[in-house]
């Protein structure tokens, strides 16, 4: 990691000092560059990629006309590693390339953390995955997120665990990142505000797969669900098999939610072995109820061999609803996309996109999924 670093710290200075140059194909046809970040050793960011490729060669095949000119799409792509710093030099690198946007970063943190270096730029922001509520809380004009925020889906998480799966004693075990932090500290402030009693808590960073002192914890309390904030799979580590082969082994709880089902199919063996429910909550509906779902799969599947997970179409969106911001705006100019954006109404794979004032996704959708027989299982549709 660090020699990748450096390498892309040097690249980033070398852009930097370079003129500014316009790329053509030709004397009337403009090439303009789109940005992508996320994990992309990770399969839903590479699938993420591959939907957004998917979606700008469709444009391209009936190129957008901007001022009486024709454009061309591309995707400069860059494997961040869910990393802060990494993401802050792929965000200079996008600016010195003179991206028009920028499909990413994939996590809260990162997100957060180049949102400023977009907004001094003028460069639009839209991420396809990062639901940490404080993303789009910054006051900024130009991040937008294509699923629901957290602010709302811990609220419908909570509902389900004391209402339907009547959890009475819930464990709270959080990541430590921001996503997962904040995710931990709405859902127990809802569970606290329903009837709801958080029995422990307890932070185990997603750079490591020592469960230990959570599993005493669960010892200890005795709780009959557990609550994961954050991300199960990260860094070459399938941290859901520590987890769920510890509570095998414990005998207790029989229930656990997660915050996310984009987790490694390890998670559905180690679930089965040992006889525990495992729920999750994820934006957006069924992938096989989406509007154009089939025409989509198709077209996608005959291309990539990436597996499309509920982020796979909202990276598909996101260039699509870029695409329309641009013909509306008929400019390339920063002011004139956002202005866009804000009042686009776009019926896209995902379903009907368009962004509140702070470019949260209006009335996100979101489904309980429930492995069943070794597959993540849709059992309830949540409409706000």
């Amino acid at each position: 990691m660090k020699s990748q670093f450096f390498v892309l710290s040097a690249l980033v200075a070398v852009l930097c000092c370079m003129p500014a140059s316009k790329v053509v194909a030709g004397d009337d046809i403009k090439t303009v560059a789109i940005g992508f970040a996320g994990p992309l050793a990770e399969g839903p960011a590479q699938s993420a990629r591959d939907a957004a490729l998917l979606a700008i060669s469709e444009i391209n095949a009936r190129p957008l006309q901007i001022a009486g000119q024709k454009v061309i799409l591309k995707l400069l792509d860059h494997d961040d590693k869910a990393d802060v710093n990494i993401a802050v030099l792929t965000a200079r690198y996008f600016v010195a390339s003179k991206v028009v946007a920028v499909i990413g970063h994939w996590n809260t943190a990162t997100s957060i953390a180049v949102s400023n270096i977009y907004s001094d730029a003028g460069i639009v922001q839209i991420s396809p995955s990062s639901t940490g509520s404080q993303f789009t809380q910054q006051g900024l004009s130009n991040t937008f997120r294509m699923v629901g925020h957290d602010g709302i889906r811990s609220g419908h998480i909570g509902a389900y665990a004391i209402t339907t799966l009547r959890a009475q004693r819930i464990m709270v075990i959080d990541d430590g990142t921001v996503f997962g932090s904040a995710m931990a500290d709405q859902f127990s402030v809802y569970a606290r505000e329903n009837s709801g009693r958080i029995v422990g808590r307890a932070t185990i960073s997603n750079k490591t797969s020592d469960y230990a002192p959570a599993l005493d914890m669960v010892r200890q309390t005795r709780p009959d669900l557990i609550f994961h904030a954050g991300r199960l799979y990260s860094g070459g580590l399938n941290h859901s098999e520590s987890l769920l082969a510890g509570l095998r082994r414990l005998g207790f709880p029989k229930k656990i939610m997660l915050a996310e089902v984009t987790v490694d199919p390890g998670t559905m063996k180690e679930a089965a072995l040992g006889g525990i429910d495992v729920f999750a909550v994820s934006p957006g509906i069924p992938l096989d109820k989406l509007p154009r779902w089939k025409a989509f799969q198709k077209s996608f599947s005959s291309q990539f061999q990436s597996r499309i997970t509920p982020y796979t179409p909202a990276s598909y969106d996101a260039v699509n609803v870029l695409a329309e911001a641009l013909r509306q705006a008929n400019s390339l100019e920063p002011k004139k996309i956002e202005s866009a954006l804000r009042g686009i109404r776009y019926a896209g794979v995902s379903g009907l996109i368009s962004f509140d004032e702070k470019g949260n996704l209006i009335n996100p959708s979101y489904t309980v999924y429930q492995i069943r027989e070794g597959a993540w299982t849709p059992i309830e549709l949540i409409r706000r």
